[in-house]
C-alpha cells in the first residue's frame, strides 16, 4: 500500500476520513451505475426480432406496398386483358307529340296536329374480339409483368424498412452504450472534484483547480443530458418505423455483435441474382418490350364477333303505319384495318423501340453502379474489422492508464490537468470502439441489403 507523503496531524486524519468518505461516495455511485440498468429492465424489452415482426404487421410503406400489389393482381385478369367478350343490355323508350304533313304517289296524303308517337327499344348485345393483331396477348404478359413488380416492390419495401430498422436499433444501442460511457466519465469527475474539494479544504490545493474541475464536471453532466436526449430521441424514430406510438417507452439488452463471414464473390454473385432494384430494372425493360408488341399489333386487323336479340316497337299517329314492331336475332363479323392514321404509329413503334434501348442501357448503369457501390462498402466493412482490433487494445491501454491515473492523483503524484487528460483519453478510446462496433454492424446491414439477404436473416 502506498504511504501517504504527509505527517499525521489532526488536519491529516481529517484529510484521511474525508478520502474514506470520499471512497464510500464514488463506491455508491458505482453501484448506482450498476443497478440503474436493471431497474430500466422492467420497462418493455424490445428485441430486434419483435420490432421486425410489429414493423412487418404495422409499418404504412409496407402496408401500401401490399395493397399496391393486391391492386395489381386485380388488373391480372382474362378479361383486363381482352380475352373475354362484352355483352351490354341496352333499353330506350321515348314519347312525344308532332305536327305531320305525309304525301304519297297515290295521293293520299295525311296532315295532323299534336300527332302522338311512342318509342321502345331493348336489346342484349354481345362483341367478342377474335383477333386483335396478338394485342390481348400481349397486354396478358404486361399485366402479368406488373404483378411480378408489385412483388418486388413489396419485398424491396420489407427489406429496406428492415434494413432500417436494424440500423436504428443498433444506433439506440450505441447510443446506450455511449450513455453508460459517460456515466462512467461523471463518476470520475466528481471522484476528481471531490479530490480538488478535500485537497482545498486541507490547504493541499488551490481554489482554481477545484473551480476547473468543478466546471469540467459540470460539462460532463451536460454531455450525458443531451446523450441521454439524443437516445430518447432515437427511440421515437423506431417506433415512427414501426408506425406504432411515438412515445412508447421500451429498453433494449443488446450488444453489437460484429459478423466476419462475409466473402465478397458470394456477395457479387448475390447481387446479381437477388437485388431487388437491379431486378426491377429487368421487369421494366420487359415491360417496354411488351409495350413495343402492343403497338406492332395497329399494324394488324381486328375482327370483332357481335351477337344479339333486339326488339323495336314504334307508335305514331304521324304517319300512314300506325305502328311497326321488329324483334329477333342477329349475327355478324366487323373486320377494322387502319390504313393510315398521320403516321402515329410508326412515330410509337420508333419510341418503343428507342425505350427498349434505353431500358437496357438503365439495367447497365445500375450494374455499374451496383458494382461500385459494393465495392466501397466491402473495403469499409474490411477496414473497419481490422480497426476494431487496434481499437480494442487502445481501450485496454487507456483503461490501465486510467487505474495508474487515479492512483497517482490520489498520492498527489499528477496534477488535476494529466489526470483530465488520461480521463478524455479513455473517453476517446470508449467512444472510438462504440462508433467502429456501430459503423461495422451499419455496412454489414448495408452488404446484405444490396446483396437481397435481408430476409433470410434471423
Amino acid at each position: 500500500m502506498t504511504d501517504y507523503l504527509f505527517p499525521i496531524t489532526a488536519k491529516g486524519y481529517s484529510f484521511i476520513l474525508k478520502t474514506l468518505q470520499l471512497i464510500g461516495r464514488t463506491a455508491c455511485f458505482t453501484l448506482l451505475i450498476m443497478v440503474l440498468p436493471h431497474y430500466a429492465a422492467a420497462e418493455e424489452i424490445l428485441a430486434l426480432g419483435e420490432a421486425v415482426k410489429i414493423a412487418l404487421e404495422n409499418n404504412y410503406g409496407i402496408t401500401l406496398a401490399r395493397n399496391d400489389l393486391d391492386m395489381a393482381r386485380n388488373n391480372n385478369s382474362a378479361g383486363n386483358a381482352g380475352f373475354l367478350p362484352r355483352i351490354d343490355a341496352v333499353a330506350e323508350y321515348n314519347k312525344g307529340e308532332l305536327d305531320a304533313e305525309v304525301n304519297t304517289l297515290l295521293n293520299t296524303g295525311l296532315e295532323k296536329s299534336g300527332a302522338k308517337t311512342e318509342l321502345l327499344t331493348a336489346g342484349i348485345m354481345l362483341k367478342w374480339t377474335l383477333f386483335d393483331g396478338f394485342n390481348m396477348f400481349a397486354n396478358s404478359r404486361y399485366l402479368k409483368i406488373q404483378e411480378e413488380i408489385g412483388e418486388l416492390n413489396l419485398k424491396s419495401s420489407i427489406e429496406n424498412t428492415i434494413a432500417k430498422i436494424i440500423i436504428q436499433y443498433y444506433e439506440i444501442v450505441r447510443q446506450a452504450q455511449v450513455v453508460s460511457i459517460l456515466q462512467e466519465q461523471v463518476g470520475i469527475s466528481e471522484y476528481r472534484t471531490q479530490i480538488a474539494q478535500l485537497n482545498f479544504d486541507t490547504g493541499m490545493g488551490s481554489e482554481f483547480e477545484l473551480m476547473k474541475s468543478t466546471v469540467e464536471l459540470n460539462f460532463d453532466k451536460l454531455q450525458l443530458q443531451k446523450q441521454s436526449t439524443g437516445m430518447a430521441n432515437s427511440k421515437i424514430t423506431l417506433n415512427e418505423l414501426l408506425s406504432r406510438d411515438v412515445n412508447t417507452e421500451f429498453t433494449i439488452q443488446d450488444s453489437i455483435s460484429i459478423s466476419d463471414m462475409f466473402n465478397y464473390a458470394s456477395l457479387e454473385k448475390r447481387m446479381r441474382a437477388s437485388n431487388k432494384n437491379l431486378l426491377l430494372a429487368y421487369k421494366n425493360k420487359q415491360l417496354s418490350e411488351q409495350e413495343a408488341r402492343k403497338v406492332l399489333a395497329k399494324y394488324f386487323p381486328t375482327i370483332d364477333f357481335k351477337t344479339g336479340y333486339t326488339y323495336y316497337d314504334f307508335k305514331t299517329e304521324a304517319s300512314l303505319i300506325n305502328e311497326t314492331k321488329t324483334y329477333g336475332f342477329n349475327i355478324g363479323l366487323n373486320a377494322n384495318l387502319n390504313l393510315f392514321d398521320g403516321m402515329n404509329d410508326k412515330r410509337r413503334r420508333e419510341n418503343a423501340e428507342i425505350n427498349i434501348i434505353n431500358n437496357e442501357l438503365r439495367i447497365k448503369q445500375l450494374e455499374n453502379h451496383l458494382d461500385a457501390y459494393l465495392a466501397r462498402i466491402y473495403r469499409e466493412y474490411q477496414d473497419g474489422l481490422t480497426l476494431i482490433e487496434l481499437e480494442k487494445d487502445n481501450l485496454e491501454l487507456a483503461k490501465t492508464n486510467m487505474d495508474i491515473a487515479k492512483e497517482s492523483f490520489s498520492t498527489g503524484s499528477i496534477s488535476s490537468l494529466q489526470f483530465r487528460e488520461v480521463q478524455r483519453n479513455l473517453l476517446d478510446a470508449n467512444m472510438m470502439l462504440v462508433n467502429v462496433k456501430y459503423h461495422i454492424k451499419v455496412k454489414e446491414t448495408e452488404l446484405l441489403l444490396i446483396s437481397g439477404q435481408v430476409l433470410s436473416q434471423d
